[in-house]
């Protein structure tokens, strides 16, 4: 019988329709209904270890505020004064071991050691003093978790070493500082206008140490030297010997006489020097 005949196709169209009922032929043709079934077997167990995962992960970014009260609201007004990070800035998540450093009613206070400085956030040890009256200060180690979120200057664009940053360079967001001796941006108006003092990738946060004033006196330039003599002032042109910012003493020689001097950076291209 040919493959093209009406019988052909009448037994192929009856075969379809009788595994379309499901019946025994998985080995031959995946049934619909079984397909579906496998999916739903197959994707209940996939959302159910997802959720799993997201509720860890929630969890795990979360700041439970476990621990003494009184030693977190302690080691928080400690970061703040060290750090100067704000105190609406800091969250104390747990501070650990602290029952058996609890002093009893009535005896000594507790305060964090002087010296004490965090080098990250996070996790960390921390070294609470406990102070009895007449006594020395014993010394206990206590675990503590603490994080700190704020407002701080990101780089939206990369900026090449010593480019100026513009206002759209710079981003404000909320973030997770991670090393406290670092003096962040808080403020885009701040940095707009300032010098990189190296390359600034995007997505860094924007610290004060890789920025700064920009030249207002670059060597080689014509400068404004302004001569103040009692109360008589004169001004005159100078060639800059060499570069300065607002405040900077440079070498600075007068057209006119070709004497050099030394003048005050006083602002864009002028120069000043008082006698």
């Amino acid at each position: 019988m040919s493959p093209h005949s009406p019988n052909s196709r009448r037994l192929f169209s009856r075969g379809l329709q009788y595994h379309r009922s499901c019946p025994m032929l998985p080995d031959l043709m995946p049934c619909p209904s079984m397909v579906e079934g496998s999916i739903r077997s197959l994707l209940l167990p996939m959302a159910l270890c997802l959720a799993a995962i997201f509720a860890a992960l929630a969890s795990a970014d979360t700041c439970q505020n476990e621990g003494h009260p009184d030693v977190a609201g302690i080691l928080r007004a400690h970061i703040a004064s060290v750090t100067g990070w704000n105190l609406q800035e800091i969250e104390i998540c747990s501070v650990g071991a602290i029952d058996a450093a609890a002093p009893s009613a009535g005896a000594p206070q507790l305060q964090v050691a002087a010296r004490f400085m965090p080098s990250s956030f996070g996790k960390m040890l921390v070294p609470i003093e406990i102070v009895a009256a007449g006594g020395a200060p014993r010394t206990l180690w206590i675990s503590a978790d603490v994080r700190v979120r704020a407002a701080v200057v990101r780089l939206a664009k990369r900026v090449p070493y010593r480019g100026i940053l513009k206002p759209e360079h710079l981003e404000l967001i909320v973030a997770d500082i991670r090393d406290p001796r670092t003096e962040y941006v808080r403020n885009p108006e701040d940095a707009a206008g300032m010098m990189a003092r190296r390359s600034l990738a995007p997505g860094e946060l924007l610290s004060r140490a890789s920025i700064e004033t920009q030249d207002l006196v670059h060597s080689g330039d014509t400068v404004r030297l302004v001569s103040k003599v009692g109360g008589i002032t004169i001004a005159t042109m100078a060639r800059a010997l060499q570069g300065g910012k607002l405040g900077d003493r440079v070498k600075v020689r007068n057209i006119d006489s070709n004497q050099a001097l030394r003048a005050l950076v006083t602002g864009p291209g002028e120069v000043s020097i008082q006698r």
